[in-house]
């Protein structure tokens, strides 16, 4: 132990972590605390109950003289090592090879059947599935340089494992597309018997398509997958993993299908490299750089700084992230207006998303006409690209009916709901509006008869009646509404993984069956935006009375007859910590926690009622206020020692939810960095007044003797 006194005689400690923690009992404290034990637990003595309160591990505190690293320089920090980053760099080069090599054999057209848009989607969605199962629990299964960048941007990734993986990518897949030259004979290696060899495979912009709208297509494209991902690897889905190749692969197809057309939807640079060297085919190839990089920059970006939690270095913190979400926005300021402008925000995107998806898909005049099961698969993956990554913000209405529904089962209340159907409908005119801007003028057609003033409006079968029409999209809704009564069903609780992938393929069911009939809409904010954009009524009313009502009528009789039983959004499940503090004398009760890696704290907290304080007692400190007192809206924590007083506010709502010792830590950690030294022990604090007792006495027997 090195002692270090400073310029204002203050003194603190150097410990080394090796050093086992000593427990010492402050002797201004009562005899009645608990004092901590080396392995983290305290004997409660206090009151009636002679319960453990199990805290966390001293160890786990983070040093109090080091500050966050910022995220910037946590970039240059590669937790792995020189090992574990070449071995994660060479599954990313067998990974992009393999989706390189098999991706591109599935486009290959020359030997009989030249394969669909629909075969051709699938066959690199299914590839992305393989290569993500294979390596994905190595490296994370980037395979594109793309959603490097966007791991980066979301703290994944550090710069120097990045940088191996871009190399490993981009060498992987021209050692597939080289592969795939070896194993096919040069003048087979056709997309079509017409199609020239050197563009096999290419991805370029369609010859009616503009260089600035191919560009935004691989924006958005990209940004669809990267949200995806950011999505998954958000803490609130981590118990929703299971199926999470599945669900890449869906959404490659799902892309693919919808965009392919335009540009040949790369989403993926060294997808589009490995092609353009081996055929020296450099046109418009700068697109498939910049378009797809943009795409994910924007997603991570918008992703971290809006929709993502304030992440806490505290591992306990972590721990409790995915179930304790709520607490977050006590501790950080978040109430119910701010988390419901977030899921409004989330419901306006996630809607724009799917319309532009959707009826991307339904384009039929750049070469590919969709045929009525892709159709319906297009806007069944849409469906479940965005309860991927809207689900955890916002549980993914995208429909005012189904948000409809939920107000009559209980879930939401009328004024969310308001917020929900605005947002739904805005985000379906501006998901419309999107494809316009990136389809050029006279080609957002189906292929069909039709003219492109009614592309993708539902309308009613000319040999259906509109009576018949309404029914029809009462029962489709009511089955529809169904499905999400069971999902918040508390009785499949357990069953969450493949929820998305569940409401996708119900809505591709729905589709197929009943679109003949009415175009089997749904969701009247999906039949409200081609309408307006093209200012066609014809029987719209039917696309808002039908879906309304058939959920309405589907969630009462669910209510009703099979008695929903709903996860209360005010319910959290309290920490054992909290049970055992709130199971004692609350008026009495003390716990200290004990941190040794570089200072030792005793804290002595107090849990009261409204109107008193929480106390936390240190023995050394340096003088300082972090915050003004609030008695109104906060109760105040005050942290004294012998000559200093700090003021932490203290949410009230936490000590309703039973989370005193989560909140306390969380803000001793968000203060202690504040403080700039802490006493590291008692004990030398007892020796350093045991020498200024031992100098006064020489100095008194000095003085003594002088008179003498």
């Amino acid at each position: 132990m090195e002692k270090l006194i400073d310029d204002e005689g203050e003194i603190y400690n150097s410990i080394s972590p090796k050093v086992a923690p000593v427990a010492v009992q402050n002797e201004m404290e009562p005899s009645n605390i608990s004092i901590v034990t080396t392995n983290g637990t305290a004997d409660n003595n206090i009151g009636k109950s002679k319960t453990t309160i199990s805290l966390p591990s001293a160890a786990k505190f983070t040093n109090a003289a080091q500050k966050k690293a910022p995220w910037l320089k946590s970039l240059f920090q590669d937790e792995c090592s020189a090992w574990e980053t070449t071995k994660c760099g060479l599954a990313e080069l067998i990974g992009t090879a393999v989706l390189v090599f098999l991706g591109c054999m599935g486009c290959v057209g020359s030997m009989g059947t030249p394969p669909s848009s629909l075969q051709v989607s699938f066959a690199w969605g299914i590839v992305v599935m393989i290569v993500a199962q294979s390596i994905g629990h190595i490296s994370g299964a980037h395979i594109n340089p793309a959603v490097t960048v966007g791991a980066v941007v979301m703290g994944k990734k550090s710069l120097t494992g990045a940088c191996v993986y871009f190399v490993a990518q981009c060498l992987g897949a021209i050692l597939g597309y080289g592969l795939l030259k070896v194993v096919t004979p040069s003048d087979l290696l056709l997309a079509s018997s017409t199609s020239p060899a050197e563009t096999f495979c290419i991805t370029d912009l369609h010859g009616k398509i503009p260089v600035i709208q191919g560009l935004l297509g691989e924006i958005i494209a990209t940004a669809v997958l990267m949200f995806m991902l950011c999505a998954m690897w958000d803490e609130r889905n981590a118990n929703n993993t299971d199926s999470g190749v599945i669900k890449c692969g869906l959404t490659i197809a799902a892309l693919c299908m919808g965009l392919g057309p335009y540009t040949g939807c790369s989403l993926n640079p060294a997808r589009s490299l490995a092609p353009a060297i081996w055929n020296n085919y450099w046109n418009h190839h700068w697109i498939f750089w910049f378009g797809p990089i943009g795409g994910s920059l924007l997603a991570s970006v918008l992703y971290r700084s809006v929709f993502s939690l304030p992440q806490c270095s505290l591992p306990e913190c972590q721990s409790l992230n995915t179930q304790k979400a709520e607490l977050y926005k006590m501790m950080y300021g978040h109430g119910d207006m701010w988390d419901t402008f977030l899921s409004g925000m989330a419901e306006l995107v996630g809607t724009g998303l799917l319309i532009f998806l959707g009826c991307g898909g339904c384009i039929g005049s750049l070469g590919v006409s969709p045929s009525h099961l892709q159709i319906t698969l297009t806007f069944g993956l849409a469906v479940m690209i965005v309860i991927q990554c809207f689900g955890h913000i916002s549980h993914a209405h995208v429909n005012p009916a189904i948000t409809v529904g939920s107000v009559v089962l209980g879930i939401k209340s009328i004024s969310e709901a308001a917020v929900y159907i605005i947002a739904q409908i805005l985000g379906g005119i501006l998901g419309y509006g999107l494809l316009k801007l990136c389809t050029p003028t006279g080609f957002l057609s189906s292929g069909g008869p039709e003219a492109a003033s009614t592309f993708c409006v539902t309308m009613i079968s000319p040999q259906v009646s509109n009576v018949q029409g309404l029914m029809v999209e009462t029962m489709a809704t009511m089955v529809l509404m169904l499905i999400a009564c069971a999902v918040w069903d508390i009785r499949n609780a357990s069953n969450t993984d493949s929820t998305s992938i569940r409401f996708g393929l119900g809505v591709t069911c729905l589709a197929t069956i009943f679109g003949p009939y009415t175009g089997c809409s749904m969701n009247p904010a999906r039949s409200f935006a081609p309408a307006i954009w093209n200012n066609s009524w014809l029987g719209h009313w039917v696309y808002w009375f039908g879906p309304i009502a058939g959920a309405a009528i589907s969630a009462s009789l669910y209510r009703i007859v099979f008695g929903l039983k709903t996860h209360d959004k005010e319910t959290l499940t309290p920490i054992s910590e909290s049970i055992h503090l709130n199971s004692v004398d609350t008026d009495k009760s003390e716990v200290i926690i004990n941190s040794w890696i570089q200072y030792r704290v005793h804290l002595t907290t107090r849990v009261l009622t409204l109107g008193k304080l929480i106390r936390i007692r240190a023995p050394y400190t340096r003088k300082k206020v972090l915050n003004p007192c609030d008695k109104f809206s906060h109760t105040i924590a005050r942290y004294k020692s012998q000559n200093t007083t700090f003021y932490i506010p203290i949410s009230l709502r936490c000590f309703s939810r039973m989370n005193l010792i989560t909140d306390l830590l969380m803000r001793f950690e968000e203060f202690q960095n504040q403080v700039y030294r802490v006493r590291v022990s008692c004990k030398h604090l007892k020796h350093v007044k045991q020498s200024k007792h031992d100098q006064r006495s020489k100095a008194k027997v000095h003085n003594n003797i002088s008179k003498v």
